[in-house]
């Protein structure tokens, strides 16, 4: 395990820097977006409450083999020249970072980000995050007992990375909707034949209570929008980060926001009760845009000019 992480100046001006290059990587290819999503949900998973120190988890242990051959090489690797350019920024840091903006980038909510984490090349002995083969409702929520989520956060979380892992068909036409976080999963779910399913989608669909969320998802967009939030800023947290580190994923784009200051969508993060404001989404689309360019050209031009 490493040292603790000291959040100066230094370590903030990375953040926003590779925040950058992650926006640019998921513009360049949207599909990165499902990769870092994924990554970053199963290091979260690699927390352990046995472990006592602070901010040492979700701890980004990595190329540990088991876990590369689960898929998440490329992902692991997706991650190399930006951890080169940012060196100060820890590997769990950079995987939760990343997670957050593509949520973000495919039209999800702002999550309030807090850097902070440790690394570790030790992975937890137990499974601390539900694997998808698993039907076993009452498994399924022994598993996130463990890591403090109730099954509307289990719901959410399962959905949004569902959502951005794969196609969807938009109408009984079968013509593709875009890659775009949203509740689009959770109405497909209801549609499928209850015969084809399997691991935990069929415990979703057969247990009443998961049933019973996901047709509230689906019904409610912002319903669904709002518990994300604070399931993925839940999980993403678990053993403790520095709160005065705050960083608002939108707000990156500017200064960090320090002492533990919350813009109007951190704190909507911080309360998954709250309503999911998408007005305030909309309002802000052009201005997300206009940044988002700004952002891409200066990182081509600081990688040309190199």
């Amino acid at each position: 395990m490493s040292g603790q992480v000291v959040i100066d100046n230094e370590y903030r001006k990375q953040i926003q820097k590779a925040r950058c290059q992650l926006r640019a990587l998921i513009l360049n290819d949207i599909d990165k977006a499902s990769l870092m999503l994924r990554l970053a949900l199963h290091y979260a998973g690699t927390y352990d409450p046995n472990d006592n120190i602070k901010g040492s988890t979700p701890n980004g242990s990595m190329k540990n083999e088991k876990e590369l051959n689960q898929g998440l090489a490329e992902a692991v690797n997706l991650f190399d020249e930006v951890k080169k350019e940012c060196p100060k920024i820890t590997r769990a840091d950079l995987y939760q970072l990343a997670g957050i903006v593509a949520v973000e980038i495919t039209g999800g909510p702002s999550i309030e980000f807090n850097a902070g984490r440790q690394d570790s090349m030790k992975s937890p002995e137990e499974e601390w995050l539900a694997s998808d083969d698993i039907e076993d409702a009452s498994k399924l929520r022994n598993i996130n007992k463990r890591m403090g989520l109730s099954d509307g956060d289990f719901v959410a979380l399962y959905g949004g990375l569902k959502r951005l892992s794969k196609e969807m068909t938009a109408d009984d036409k079968g013509k593709t909707a875009p890659l775009k976080f949203d509740n689009l999963y959770f109405k497909q779910l209801l549609k499928t034949n209850a015969l084809t399913l399997k691991g935990v989608e069929k415990a979703l669909m057969d247990d009443i209570e998961f049933h019973k969320i996901v047709e509230s998802y689906a019904k409610e967009e912002e319903a669904f929008l709002s518990n994300y939030v604070g399931a993925h800023k839940k999980i993403s947290e678990r053993g403790g980060v520095p709160t005065a580190s705050s960083l608002t994923s939108r707000e990156g784009r500017g200064s960090a926001t320090t002492g533990g200051a919350k813009s109007v969508h951190a704190a909507a993060a911080s309360n998954s009760s709250s309503s999911w404001n998408r007005g305030k989404l909309a309002q802000g689309a052009i201005g997300v845009a206009v940044a988002t360019t700004v952002v891409i050209l200066s990182y081509l031009f600081t990688k040309r000019s190199k």
